[in-house]
């Protein structure tokens, strides 16, 4: 008796105290979830020019520079770059245009070409005309490909300074 006496007086200090005492506990649990999309951007806001020079059209050899797309997908993302026409929205007939020129008229336009490899044999384009670049995104690291342009020789353009802007897509 002197036990339960104890017991009790116990308890009821403890309820005086603030403290309470359980007699039953139970468990359950809940899940902590996220979800991680596939996801590509451009690793830069602007992408790096493909800047040729200068152009010798009286050269044997043609005119070859490149330049990087660099993108940053999630990991395991499979995604695809394909680059437009450009300003004459044709793959197959890219040309730059002089500044203050007009599109169509001679002298106005030099052909250039961009391909996804340095032997400029498949034309980099939107897999309509030209093919595109795939690959699978191992990390989340940047991954960068290089675009190839060549301008070819023997072509009949005025002075100046001449421009395209080339307009590059990545599909996930």
């Amino acid at each position: 008796m002197k036990t339960s006496m104890k017991k009790l007086l116990a308890a009821g200090a403890a309820l005086m105290l603030g403290t309470q005492v359980y007699a039953v506990q139970k468990t359950t649990t809940f899940n902590v979830t996220a979800r991680i999309p596939a996801i590509c951007t451009f690793a830069l806001s602007t992408q790096a020019d493909l800047a040729f020079g200068d152009y010798d059209p009286f050269a044997t050899t043609d005119t070859s520079s490149n330049t990087d797309i660099k993108v940053r997908c999630t990991r395991g993302t499979a995604y695809t770059l394909s680059l437009n026409g450009g300003g004459t929205n044709d793959i197959d007939v890219r040309k730059m245009l002089v500044s203050g020129g007009t599109r169509g008229t001679e002298g106005d336009e030099l052909g250039y070409q961009l391909y996804s490899s340095t032997a400029p044999l498949i034309v980099w384009g939107d897999g309509i005309k030209g093919s595109t670049v795939s690959a699978t995104a191992a990390n989340f690291s940047e991954i960068s490909t290089t675009a190839y342009g060549v301008i070819p020789t023997n072509q009949d353009a005025k002075e100046g300074d001449f421009s395209d802007t080339v307009q590059i897509t990545v599909e996930y």
